[in-house]
């Protein structure tokens, strides 16, 4: 075909910008977009009769033709280990993971997804390591160790590729960047009030427990942080309502006012909620129940939480609830060093807020508005309890209906100082 009438003579429409090019010897003509075509739309494409043959031959009608796009146009990142902005991050031995929304192409996923240091140098992946699909048909996911430890304190950044693919080639396009700080994880400057190097002092209660199977606790060497040992918790959910309870067999531990539990916890990426269980000493009935963390991270971290109870109240056990995750049907996690102390280590009390300053309403379904004495304008910072920065806004209020239901951290900063209070998201 002659290519100057054969160019005029295409259209697609919608319109939509890419490049013609011509193959074998022009009897070919391809059209390749610039980005993925819209998603469930109709597309016609026409090649108009006054395209040529280089004889000056023209066509004797147009050429039509139509097609009906598929829903996805585009791979989707699910979850991912490090989230952007997460602070937590084990330097010694970090752990990363992936879950797309399907299953990924193999042949470029390694060189697609890379960690690198703050001077923008890669970092190598172990190589044994690196796992790829092991989530089944429904999804894709990639897991890998790095070939080296990361200095706590410092920053890094994870890289997602464009070319990044299913394995019916469809693309992730928009590269991502996921920023994280490395920590040491480790707290040893706080009272412990339990090691877990004893064999024996949690039960499973399958009495206290809802719709879950082959649930247990037990002493285990495997992984642990401290010591010899660390325990480890099991549990399949056979319901979307569910819960697990690991209860103390001879509870001794009794909660001061205001006091902070922090816990050293190996997460799993499940999504489902950890809290530590209490007890009312003059109540048997009266139980509550403190969120530790959400369970999306995978390996150590640090996690605290403050029981702001008056009465007194007893630890009475562990308890995981199943959220909505894709990885939500089980929870295999390891807990080490349980610690007791007055303000939380982040030097913010997530709980305290200046008088002059008013925060409402809480609960909070889609606006959260902050009041305070002084004409300037605040800096609002919304973080998860597990310190993962989500949202940020310089003003008086701040938009919070795309989070999910649970209980989140408001950071209010004035010239006064930094202010913060645990607000409740709810639909």
């Amino acid at each position: 075909m002659d290519e100057a009438s054969t160019r005029a003579a295409f259209s697609i429409t919608p319109a939509v910008e890419g490049t013609l090019t011509f193959e074998d010897s022009q009897y070919v003509l391809r059209f390749t977009p610039s980005m993925p075509l819209e998603k469930s739309t109709l597309y016609t494409v026409r090649l108009d009769k006054s395209a040529k043959h280089p004889d000056n031959m023209n066509m004797e009608q147009d050429f039509v033709f139509q097609f009906v796009t598929k829903s996805r146009n585009r791979l989707a990142l699910l979850e991912s280990y490090p989230a952007n902005g997460n602070k937590g991050v084990y330097a010694t031995k970090p752990l990363f993971y992936f879950i797309f929304d399907k299953p990924l192409d193999t042949s470029n996923i390694r060189d697609e997804i890379n960690v690198y240091n703050a001077a923008g140098t890669a970092i190598s992946k172990t190589t044994r390591s690196v796992l790829i699909n092991k989530l089944g048909t429904a999804y894709g996911d990639i897991y890998f160790e790095l070939g080296e430890p990361l200095t706590a304190g410092n920053n890094y950044t994870v890289r997602l590729g464009s070319e990044a693919m299913d394995n019916t080639g469809v693309k992730l396009v928009d590269p991502i960047v996921i920023n994280f700080t490395a920590s040491a994880v480790t707290v040893t400057d706080k009272t412990i009030i339990e090691n877990y190097e004893t064999d024996g002092k949690y039960l499973y209660d399958a009495t206290q427990s809802e719709n879950d199977s082959l649930s247990s606790i037990v002493r285990s060497s495997t992984k642990k942080l401290f010591g010899s040992y660390a325990y480890k918790l099991k549990t399949i959910f056979k319901n979307a309502s569910a819960s697990a309870v690991y209860r103390i067999n001879e509870p001794s531990i009794t909660s001061e006012t205001s006091k902070v539990f922090g816990l050293h916890v190996y997460g799993d990426m499940s999504g489902n909620e950890l809290q530590l269980q209490f007890r009312s000493v003059t109540s048997e009935t009266d139980v509550r129940y403190l969120k530790l963390c959400e369970l999306n991270f995978m390996g150590w971290e640090f996690v605290e939480a403050k029981f702001t109870e008056m009465d007194n109240y007893q630890l009475t056990g562990i308890r995981i609830v199943r959220k909505n995750s894709v990885l939500s049907k089980s929870t295999e996690i390891y807990v080490d060093n349980l610690l007791q102390y007055d303000a939380p280590i982040s030097g913010l009390d997530p709980h305290s807020i200046d008088q002059n300053i008013s925060i409402y309403p809480n609960p909070v379904s889609d606006v959260l508005f902050v009041k305070t004495d002084e004409n300037e304008v605040p800096l609002l910072q919304l973080y998860s309890l597990n310190g993962v920065l989500l949202k940020v806004a310089n003003d008086k209020q701040i938009q919070v209906s795309e989070f999910e239901p649970g209980s989140y951290l408001l950071k209010v900063k004035t010239s006064k100082g930094v202010f913060g209070k645990v607000v409740m998201i709810s639909k």
